[in-house]
């Protein structure tokens, strides 16, 4: 089954200056029939003006990784770390037992980012943090495995993480991508720049899309676009 959600008929809030696209149920928006996909639990695309930011806040017991689109974020948290993410950044966060931070937007210019938590394996793991920042050239017409749940912790690609997923980031300017989801897994893709069309669909800026196998599916960039691209077993 292939369901294509366009961007406008997400949930959007605001909060104060900020702005949320909740891909899936999350904080003041709530549909059970929109609850989860997969072992993905939130997608959330933000928009930060400059100044912006959310002060220190807890984070439920959750796998979270953090994308940064545009411009650059601060972030401090209860692990003693303080770090400024830049575009092309992958954060990991294990928050397990226990883990909290606060956040700004560290430039003159909007702040974009995507928000990702999944359900792990071992819940109440140890507080973790990491981040990586990748080379484009790295994820030009090709799949980059950024973050794997089948792989040890190293300081090599891709980041670990304990869930049942491996979370791809690419750049497809030329080369169509091929995308095979089998039988009892799921896939979810997300357009975060540019346009590309699938199976003879146009999908845009903040469309994605929800796959359950077994399915293929065809992606061609119309021009270019960034995609990032959950698979889940």
């Amino acid at each position: 089954m292939i369901d294509v959600i366009p961007f406008s008929s997400c949930h959007t809030e605001q909060y104060g200056t900020i702005s949320v696209t909740s891909l899936l149920s999350f904080n003041n928006y709530f549909d059970p029939r929109n609850a989860a996909f997969g072992s993905l639990l939130v997608f959330n695309d933000y928009k930060v003006p400059p100044a912006a930011g959310f002060k220190m806040h807890p984070h439920p017991n959750c796998e979270q990784l953090f994308f940064i689109v545009e411009g650059m974020q601060k972030c401090v948290d209860t692990l003693g770390n303080s770090v400024v993410l830049k575009p092309v950044t992958v954060q990991h966060i294990t928050a397990g037992s226990g883990y909290a931070r606060e956040t700004s937007n560290y430039s003159n210019s909007v702040l974009h980012f995507m928000s990702i938590r999944f359900q792990p394996r071992c819940p109440h793991a140890k507080p973790l943090h990491e981040i990586r920042t990748f080379s484009p050239s790295l994820m030009k017409d090709r799949m980059l495995k950024a973050v794997s749940g089948n792989t040890a912790p190293s300081q090599n690609l891709p980041l670990a993480f304990d869930v049942d997923a491996d979370v791809f980031i690419t750049a497809l300017e030329r080369a169509p991508l091929t995308q095979v989801t089998p039988s009892g897994a799921k896939t979810f893709i997300y357009v975060v720049s540019g346009r590309v069309s699938m199976n003879q669909q146009t999908l845009q800026a903040g469309d994605h899309v929800r796959i359950s196998g077994p399915e293929t599916v065809s992606i061609e960039p119309s021009p270019k676009a960034w995609l990032i691209v959950i698979s889940m077993r």
